[in-house]
């Protein structure tokens, strides 16, 4: 009889047990919370990876990203993607923290685990995405200014014995040296070959000066000036000279603008206003470029939000999982496999790897690009970045220098109509055609003007004087 008894208690034990353990596993499930990540990048398209590395790594999130185009009307959004969206609209980049849509997340960033994300990202990065003196956002490290560099064929330069080495950033002054290799690879009959490149950009990279509101707007300042005030660019002095050297150098053939970004155009010298590493120009030339090249750097841009413009991410003040969110952006900061699951997906269906670099599946080394989130120096790089981030990239901010607009931001407000226009002329000065800007710069500067590029930019300057003002 006894041992009937200790038979069915031991059942009732095993039994009760059992609904413990499923009690404990539906606990933890339901201790996983749903996120909502709204971003413009292509995050959806790896959700169902992402979310996969997520249950097999423990953490206790699951997220849903959508676009500002598939959102619902009535869905609660716990991470939001802000910022500058594109290159053409840099201004009212503050607009979600000032309206009230992001928490400050400098509480958040002074704890244990969000300490990590600051490590991650050199303060001078985090000095430049303030608002009004707080942290609305995090951004992804990994990108750094551009620099501008001469890039010289050196079996060229021994050749015709001319020193790029000893020359400095005026390229006008050297057009004799440059038309001794014109005159001799005329000579030799080469096809597809000009003696220098890309000076449309080059005319633009004043030194000293920042551009004010981005690659695709004309208006620059100087920060070599106590007063910071916006100018027009192309009716500064710098640029009339250089309008100047480009036709010479057009009429004379030392520049061809109908070959540059032509991929089988060789040059003596390339002028790179975007130049990052030389590791990272290799993804886009033969790997023994540099055995027969050199380079010379001039200039780096100044460090601000414009600068090289981080992608930056917030939490909203609608979110029902504010901590929880946190909690997933630390993850991505501190882990290499949820930093590939997202900016990559899954490694041999989204992407494979050769020499460190995600490339296409099934190819030779073909570039794909990324999406950017959390930590992108722990994940795996484009194939035009440099292998080494990790280390150069702490190095390379160092170096750079903050711009005096570091910590503004510029609104639009009242002057939208302007802005579109004007923004809208980039494409008669980078057409591809480049003999046209040579031919009718005058009648294109007169196009800005009647677009309200004065009322822009005496905008801007009223903006920035009164927030200096302030900030003081």
């Amino acid at each position: 009889m006894k041992k009937a008894l200790v038979g069915i208690l031991i059942v009732s034990l095993i039994c009760c047990t059992g609904c413990s353990i499923r009690k404990q596993t539906t606990d933890k499930q339901e201790k996983v919370t749903k996120l909502v990540w709204q971003s413009e990048q292509r995050f959806w398209e790896h959700q169902n990876y992402f979310n996969q590395v997520l249950k097999e790594k423990g953490y206790p999130y699951e997220v849903e990203f959508v676009t500002s185009e598939t959102v619902q009307k009535d869905q609660i959004v716990d991470l939001l993607e802000t910022g500058m969206p594109t290159w053409a609209e840099t201004y009212d980049t503050d607009k979600d923290a000032v309206e009230g849509r992001l928490l400050p997340l400098d509480d958040y960033l002074k704890t244990k685990e969000g300490k990590q994300i600051k490590d991650a990202v050199p303060e001078k990065i985090w000095d430049s995405y303030k608002i009004k003196g707080k942290q609305y956002t995090v951004v992804s490290p990994g990108i750094f200014p551009n620099r501008t560099v001469y890039i010289w064929d050196t079996t060229l330069a021994k050749k015709y014995n001319v020193h790029p080495e000893n020359w400095d950033g005026d390229l006008w002054k050297y057009k004799e040296e440059l038309l001794k290799v014109a005159k001799g690879e005329k000579k030799e009959g080469r096809k597809n070959f000009a003696v220098v490149s890309d000076l449309l950009s080059y005319a633009e990279e004043m030194p000293e000066t920042t551009k004010a509101m981005g690659i695709m707007y004309p208006i620059i300042f100087r920060e070599n000036k106590n007063k910071v005030k916006a100018e027009f660019s192309y009716e500064t002095p710098e640029y009339k000279r250089n309008l100047a050297g480009m036709r010479e150098f057009y009429k004379m053939g030392l520049w061809r603008p109908e070959l540059d970004g032509e991929r089988e155009t060789e040059y003596f010298l390339s002028v790179e206003t975007q130049f990052r590493t030389k590791n990272a120009y290799l993804g886009f030339r033969e790997p023994n470029f540099w055995a027969t090249h050199e380079l010379k750097e001039f200039h780096m841009d100044k460090l601000w939000e414009l600068s090289p413009s981080y992608i930056e991410t917030g939490i909203t003040t609608k979110s029902n999982h504010p901590e929880e969110a946190f909690g997933l952006l630390c993850a991505l900061y501190t882990d290499k496999d949820l930093v590939n699951a997202i900016e990559w997906g899954e490694k041999g269906v989204n992407y494979d790897v050769i020499e460190g670099k995600a490339v296409k599946p099934m190819s030779q080394g073909e570039y794909i690009p990324h999406c950017v989130a959390g930590n992108q120096l722990l994940g795996y790089v484009e194939v035009n970045q440099d292998n080494n981030l990790k280390k150069i990239y702490p190095q390379m901010i160092d170096k750079a220098k903050v711009s005096k607009a570091s910590g503004f931001r510029f609104s639009g407000k009242g002057i939208e109509k302007e802005l579109e226009e004007i923004v809208a002329l980039d494409s008669l000065v980078y057409s591809g055609n480049g003999d046209e800007v040579i031919k009718n710069m005058e009648q294109i500067i007169d196009k800005y003007k009647q677009s309200g590029i004065d009322k822009v930019i005496a905008e801007w300057n009223r903006q920035f004087e009164e927030w200096e003002k302030n900030k003081k």
